[in-house]
């Protein structure tokens, strides 16, 4: 689930031992397929060992939601020292443009190149539909300054000013994802997937996909798991990335005072901002935190190893 790690180290071929007898070299004594596979060994090399971000996707990001302008600017270079590296924005949020000049930023003044960062963005409600998506993702790269998205997904299942049981939204979905398979195949992203989808709409989105989502990003804290939606992601080898796992800035104070929540920060002397961190980062494959103030930036972070070091027995307290 994190990016951190690097790619698997490929297995070197055994060279042959040390041979004393020189035999006449024979060109005919050589089959064709080893000559071939002696050419092509460089490319498969290639193919087998992907770039880190094609495999992993980070454990913890920063989300920018509601975050503009110098703010959005300002959090990510932020999110950056401290140890962020995935940045996930949308078409929707109005930031990107300041999201890409950090990232320019970033690199210049950090040294912490584009390719180090997995940046994600989404094809709002607005832009659903084949010709839109493929020209909302190209604003998005042109505002982001950057040449490709390491992941794209669509925002919402349904279209703007559609309403949401409407059979023209099933249409809409398909559609667009169409335009991100294209956008995959082209090079101009390099995972697709979802946001917010429930089951009918990913169990139908299945039916016609050439590619299947890498993700499904939804709301998921204690008080909203969704465990039936978490299963079927699982069944068919989405990952599930979480957001706002500390719930609505309204409903954190009801969050935090649950007893399993309150017991656990006690017992791991912490906050529960953290324990209901590390449980999110524990139920789900990523999680995003959205926030632009730097301690709760560092506390995220920390809840990394939190989350490896709480009990089974607390995870399931929290979940019940």
């Amino acid at each position: 689930r994190s990016a951190e790690s690097g790619t698997r180290p490929l297995h070197s071929m055994k060279r042959p031992p040390h041979c004393t007898h020189r035999a006449p070299f024979r060109i005919q004594q050589v089959p064709l397929s080893a000559l071939l596979l002696l050419l092509l060994l460089p490319t498969l090399r290639s193919m087998a060992a992907p770039p880190p971000a094609l495999l992993r996707i980070p454990r913890i990001g920063l989300g920018t939601f509601q975050l503009k302008g110098d703010v959005a600017k300002g959090a990510v270079l932020e999110g950056l020292k401290q140890g962020f590296r995935l940045v996930d924005t949308a078409r929707v949020y109005r930031n990107e443009e300041s999201i890409g000049e950090a990232l320019k930023e970033a690199e210049e003044k950090l040294g912490i190149r584009r390719e180090e960062v997995f940046v994600t963005s989404k094809i709002g409600p607005g832009d659903q539909g084949y010709d839109k998506a493929i020209a909302a993702c190209e604003e998005s790269l042109r505002l982001l300054g950057t040449d490709y998205l390491d992941l794209l997904l669509i925002h919402w299942p349904g279209q703007a000013k559609i309403p949401s049981d409407s059979p023209t939204n099933r249409d809409a979905r398909q559609e667009s994802w169409r335009a991100l398979e294209h956008l995959l195949e082209a090079g101009r992203v390099r995972h697709i997937g979802v946001s917010n989808f429930e089951p009918p709409h990913l169990k139908q989105l299945l039916e016609g996909a050439v590619v299947k989502p890498l993700v499904n990003q939804v709301e998921l804290h204690p008080l909203h798991y969704q465990q039936g939606l978490v299963s079927l992601c699982r069944s068919h080898g989405i990952l599930v990335q979480s957001y706002s796992p500390l719930g609505s800035p309204e409903g954190f104070p009801t969050l935090s005072a649950l007893p399993a929540v309150a017991e656990a920060a006690e017992k791991h002397g912490c906050s529960t901002a953290r324990v209901l961190l590390g449980w999110s980062l524990r139920m789900s494959d990523s999680t995003l935190v959205r926030t632009d103030k730097p301690d709760h930036m560092g506390d995220a972070i920390a809840a990394l190893g939190l989350a490896d070091e709480m009990e089974e027995a607390w995870v399931e307290r929290i979940s019940e």
